[in-house]
């Protein structure tokens, strides 16, 4: 094993985590703040959350979860996690902030049972230590980033694959799509919530359009986030992907 570089890789990624954090700025971006959304809806969305949660937590936990290896990759992910979508940047006009999502990385790397399970933890962290995002919408976050965001990132790797594109080309467009398509499920949500006597679609595109400005660019570099963190494992470690797989955690057609 190539421990060495692996090593170094984390070193990196705790130190930048920790230089990051030290960030002055007050989040909220795309996640959903209390009081946003209809108690009922709300409510709803927190049901399906519970489900998404219970279904991985299950599906963790029959692959042998308490592994020291999965704890530990897990933990990393979910460092990663809280910190990319942490980092606020203003959106023109919103009054709000955009930011990475980071799911491409965390999906391409670890699957999407264990990206539900540590964007969960990121968001519970996020809203009680940084204000960033609501407990009452919980739920619609975890759905819009953690479900929606994992589950665009791992189809359109597959699907880029399965065109006759690289793996490289796979990862970026995982990264790409695992940040653009979570911000277009909480306009969607937002916007059933707020929309009022106003038409929904008018409401949902100007949610869609306050966010382009910042968010188009951010996509692009969480395109080449997951690209870069992608070659790395494949290059250093393949044995990462090999173990998640082999517990049924990855699907095999990553890599």
């Amino acid at each position: 094993m190539q421990k060495e570089p692996l090593k170094r890789f984390l070193w990196l990624l705790a130190a930048s985590s920790a230089a990051l954090a030290c960030l002055e700025g007050k989040a909220f971006a795309v996640h959903l703040a209390d009081g946003v959304l209809p108690f009922g809806q709300a409510l709803a969305w927190n049901g399906v959350g519970i489900a998404a949660v219970a279904f991985s937590l299950k599906r963790v936990s029959a692959a042998h979860g308490q592994e020291p290896f999965i704890k530990a990759i897990a933990a990393l992910m979910g460092s990663v996690l809280f910190v990319l979508s942490g980092l606020p940047i203003p959106v023109p006009f919103l009054g709000t902030t955009s930011h990475p999502t980071g799911m491409g990385i965390v999906s391409l790397l670890v699957g999407p049972y264990i990206a539900i399970l540590v964007t969960l933890v990121a968001l519970v962290l996020q809203a009680l230590l940084l204000g960033h995002g609501g407990i009452s919408t919980l739920g619609a976050n975890l759905v819009s980033m953690g479900v929606v965001g994992s589950l665009a990132a791992l189809s359109s790797f597959r699907l880029v694959r399965g065109l006759g594109g690289s793996k490289m080309a796979g990862a970026f467009v995982a990264g790409l799509l695992g940040d653009y398509l979570p911000y277009f499920a909480t306009a969607t949500i937002l916007a059933f919530g707020v929309h009022g006597t106003a038409a929904f679609g008018s409401v949902f595109l100007a949610i869609l359009a306050a966010y382009a400005p910042t968010q188009v660019p951010i996509g692009i570099l969480d395109g080449v986030l997951a690209l870069g963190a992608y070659r790395f494992l494949t290059a250093r470690r393949p044995d990462v992907f090999e173990h998640l797989k082999d517990r049924g955690l990855l699907p095999r057609y990553v890599r």
